[in-house]
């Protein structure tokens, strides 16, 4: 393990520690089986996991479907205070795991922290609320931010997503959100690169978007399945742009 070609021992820690949590407090669906722990096992080649070539760095976890989709309803919540290593993380999808929140709040937000380079996150198909956003708001190396089908509800509160300046891609369809929270809408702005946004199965109608005037870089806004009565009416410019698309089906332009 201590090889030069081996993972990192302290990402290996945290991985199998990632595994006894999820076998001690949750339903598992995938026992990660080839995570073991024998003094010879190379983390770099357990399922699920990459790493850089070169480095030897754990660069993508696809975490999805590890717990058990239970018949009574029943989740439990993830505990991030164990990736604090993955300081080369580019990818992490922990999608349909029905998580419905996390436990061990400030150790959490201090592995944010450490994903400073962590570029891509699929939350989606768990449970969690509005409370996430705040995790989420740390990790400002965000590209891809996926939320689609949690338990979001009421207002989208837009200032916690102010600090992260390299988003391109959100996806919050399929959830309850009725529109975007009035505090926050100055900072939109400060979401410069963001080109695709996913607000498709909500509950927004035409009057709570015209906020999105402000982001420059929009190209694509799907808003499909939502209370789309009347006509969109935006006063910024990007509904000009030649590549600007927008996918609805109730609604009148």
């Amino acid at each position: 393990m201590n090889g030069s070609r081996a993972c990192l021992e302290k990402e290996r820690i945290g991985l199998l520690e990632f595994k006894a949590f999820m076998k001690s407090n949750c339903e598992v669906d995938d026992n990660l089986d080839s995570w073991v722990e024998d003094g010879t096992s190379d983390c770099c080649d357990w399922d699920r996991v990459t790493c850089s070539s070169t480095s030897r760095r754990v660069v993508d976890l696809s975490l999805y479907w590890v717990a058990k989709h239970s018949s009574l309803g029943i989740t439990c919540s993830l505990n991030l205070s164990m990736f604090y290593p993955f300081e080369e993380l580019l990818s992490l999808d922990f999608s349909n795991n029905w998580f419905n929140g996390w436990i061990d709040k400030a150790g959490s937000e201090r592995a944010a922290l450490g994903l400073k380079k962590l570029e891509i996150l699929d939350l989606s198909d768990n449970s969690f609320n509005n409370s996430i956003l705040s995790f989420v708001g740390i990790l400002t190396s965000i590209k891809t931010l996926n939320l689609s089908g949690n338990d979001l509800v009421g207002l989208f509160p837009v200032k916690d997503l102010a600090y992260l300046e390299n988003l391109e891609t959100l996806e919050i369809s399929s959830n309850e959100i009725s529109g975007l929270s009035v505090e926050g809408f100055d900072r939109l702005s400060s979401l410069e690169k963001l080109k695709v946004v996913d607000l498709g199965e909500n509950a927004f109608n035409t009057s709570s978007l015209s906020s999105l005037s402000c982001l420059v870089s929009l190209k694509i806004l799907v808003l499909r399945g939502n209370n789309m009565d009347g006509r969109l009416s935006f006063k910024g410019e990007f509904l000009t742009l030649p590549s600007f698309y927008i996918t609805c089906f109730y609604l009148m332009l």
